[in-house]
């Protein structure tokens, strides 16, 4: 298959996307797009501008859930889906659970913090971005942070409110999670896919987002190690480590 992810190669939902086609051993290949300017190279080819987008053969697959149905159809072994239908709908709860409860106050309460720091913000955005990420922001910048603020609609307390969703996130995936692996029957799905791509910011595995203190402000590094020896951090670090390639 002639196969090209286009991304953000901080995003979760295309770190999800990421896994997802190296689980199913599919070779392929990323383009890195910077937000605003990705709109003009999906413009005719998807329905919106949301990433991850992957291109099979011509055909465009827009979505994280959307590509693991695409490649649980088209590329035989290592399934990520459920065929039992009440443990689909478990499947759905907890991909839909990685989304609202996980990566939405996760991407405010970092969005948060880092618009705070411009300078580090800046350095963040144009690593592993396309060439041209620094002129481009050189331009945009501050129209990009602005952007940003709408679009996650961050105020004063939006951090700490963040925060505490995070928390009371993880809080629920450890109570499931207390007396077995997966959760959702006794084997992989995309549902620990999910709410570990989810958690790979925290838990500092993925491998395309950078956690360096360079571009990390304190309050993300304090709350990162406050959280680090949390079961279900540690939960997250052993499905990369068994189950990333």
């Amino acid at each position: 298959m002639d196969t090209l992810l286009y991304q953000f190669p901080v995003s979760h939902y295309c770190e999800k996307a990421r896994w997802s086609l190296d689980y199913k051993n599919v070779p392929y290949q990323t383009k890195n797009l910077l937000p605003g300017l990705h709109q003009l190279v999906l413009r005719g080819k998807v329905e919106d501008t949301t990433l991850p987008v992957l291109r099979v053969n011509g055909r465009y697959i827009q979505g994280s859930d959307c590509i693991i149905d695409f490649l649980d159809q088209a590329v035989s072994g290592n399934s990520l889906t459920p065929i039992d239908t009440a443990q689909g709908g478990e499947t759905k709860h907890w991909e839909t659970f990685a989304s609202t409860e996980l990566a939405t106050p996760l991407s405010i309460f970092y969005y948060a913090h880092m618009l705070e720091n411009p300078i580090l913000f800046r350095k963040r955005s144009v690593q592993n971005g396309p060439w041209y990420a620094p002129f481009y922001y050189a331009i945009t910048f501050n129209l990009v942070c602005n952007r940003i603020r709408d679009l996650y609609n961050i105020r004063q307390k939006s951090a700490e409110h963040a925060r505490q969703r995070i928390k009371a996130g993880l809080q629920k995936l450890e109570q499931h999670l207390q007396s077995r692996s997966y959760l959702v029957g006794d084997q992989f799905t995309r549902a620990d896919l999910s709410i570990a791509a989810s958690l790979s910011s925290l838990a500092g595995t993925s491998p395309s987002s950078p956690n360096n203190a360079s571009t990390t402000p304190d309050a993300i590094a304090e709350f990162r190690d406050e959280l680090a020896n949390l079961p279900v951090i540690q939960w997250v670090k052993w499905l990369y480590k068994t189950y990333r390639n």
